[in-house]
């Protein structure tokens, strides 16, 4: 856009200011970027209100930078907000774009509000930036459940309750759904699970008698962990098949899933290991009767029924056990947040601004500057198996250090320094 050209300088959906003769001079961005172009064309082409009907509604997406802006962009800025019509502003995070990999914000532009004198000083600032799924290593996009928690948090803005209750509800329900399911499918996977372990323990007492320097056979085939799985299995089958789609309800249920999921899988790995350490050690492959136990079917349906509970992520499936839990989580992260079902600011999540605490922000835009920031710890992140990792690396990299010392001690006493 040449914004020298006069069809620029009077363009009629450019905003403008009037002076004390009636001169009016359109507002005009710096001219190293249209971005403030292209948001006056935004509000330009929008129905303006009037006694009939609402204004026109826009969203579009706008680099982070253009919320702060200064200079002329400030100016228009400051103009679009005393008209009213800005509604929304969502701070999007790095990495939603496959060829940029900076943040963005998004706008939300409604007339109807012109008219409005109560919703006309109202702002809502949100701050999506921590809110993300990870695609790829450099992708990042929102999931379906997470797109719709922020759409809940504007129509409660807006006054709409019956969003909020309506997604709760669904998530709740899912939940309660699958914790059916994954209750039938826990008795499933304990049932084979301890039919494949009682058959290579029958064998393996069957082995020991006929060989006896072969005793620990036995003992790589004897699971010290088993017994405490199945007694939580249990408590989770139990739970889980009287599941109701209330969160009180639900919690114990998801917190038994999310505790399972591990011990669960390394059980059933220890089994698979031990059954190919045991294989290779004794050449139990020439003998007929390891072969009459036809091991593979059973250990397929054995593999099949953990990847239904604790999904593939090669396949990009999270199981039932992590469903359960997540669904029931999103209604948490609604319901904790907004818990009477209305609309209030969270502390690093949202805020609603007038236009004179705008004015103070030197009128900028962007919801971080407004919401402040949230000092809740992330329930997703694993604080102690990362500090046990950081433990470990710590560990290593000290005893790297030591040898390099003794190394370079060695290479001084050789040069005699």
């Amino acid at each position: 856009v040449d914004k020298g050209k006069d069809s620029v300088k009077k363009d009629p959906r450019l905003l403008y200011t009037m002076d004390e003769k009636g001169s009016i001079t359109r507002l005009l961005p710096k001219n190293d970027n249209a971005n403030y172009l292209w948001i006056q064309y935004f509000y330009g082409y929008l129905k303006p209100p009037s006694s009939g009907s609402g204004g026109g509604r826009a969203g579009f997406v706008m680099a982070s930078s253009a919320s702060d802006a200064g200079y002329s962009e400030k100016d228009i800025r400051e103009k679009l907000v005393r008209t009213g019509a800005v509604d929304v502003m969502i701070a999007i995070g790095n990495n939603f774009f496959y060829t940029r990999s900076l943040p963005c914000t998004l706008w939300f532009f409604d007339r109807a509000k012109e008219q409005d004198e109560h919703q006309m000083d109202r702002v809502l600032m949100l701050d999506a930036r921590k809110i993300y799924r990870k695609v790829t290593s450099k992708v990042n996009d929102f999931s379906p459940e997470q797109s719709q928690n922020l759409i809940c948090i504007v129509n409660l803005y807006r006054g709409n309750t019956r969003k909020f209750e309506s997604t709760v509800r669904g998530y709740l329900e899912t939940s309660a759904r699958l914790a059916k399911e994954t209750a039938e499918s826990c008795a499933e996977l304990m049932a084979h699970f301890q039919k494949v372990h009682k058959t290579v323990l029958d064998f393996a007492v069957a082995y020991v008698k006929e060989n006896k320097d072969a005793q620990n056979i036995y003992e790589a085939f004897a699971l010290e962990d088993a017994e405490s799985l199945y007694k939580q299995q249990d408590i989770l089958i139990h739970e889980a098949e009287k599941a109701k789609p209330e969160a009180s309800s639900l919690e114990s249920i998801a917190h038994l899933c999310k505790t399972s999921r591990k011990p669960q899988d390394k059980l059933i790995k220890q089994l698979l290991d031990a059954i190919v350490v045991t294989a290779k050690e004794f050449q139990l492959n020439k003998s007929s009767d390891w072969k009459a136990l036809n091991l593979k079917p059973m250990l397929d349906q054995l593999k099949a029924f953990q990847q239904k509970l604790s999904g593939n992520p090669l396949e990009d499936e999270p199981g039932l056990l992590n469903e359960t839990e997540y669904f029931w989580k999103q209604a948490y992260w609604l319901q904790s947040r907004f818990p009477d079902g209305v609309y209030t600011d969270v502390e690093g999540l949202c805020k609603v601004v007038n236009q004179a605490g705008i004015e103070c922000k030197d009128w900028s835009l962007s919801p971080g500057r407004y919401v402040g920031v949230d000092a809740a710890m992330d329930d997703d992140f694993n604080y102690e198996e990362r500090l046990t990792e950081i433990h470990i690396e710590l560990d290593g990299l000290n005893e790297e250090a030591f040898e390099l010392a003794k190394v370079i001690s060695d290479n001084f006493k050789e040069f005699a320094i």
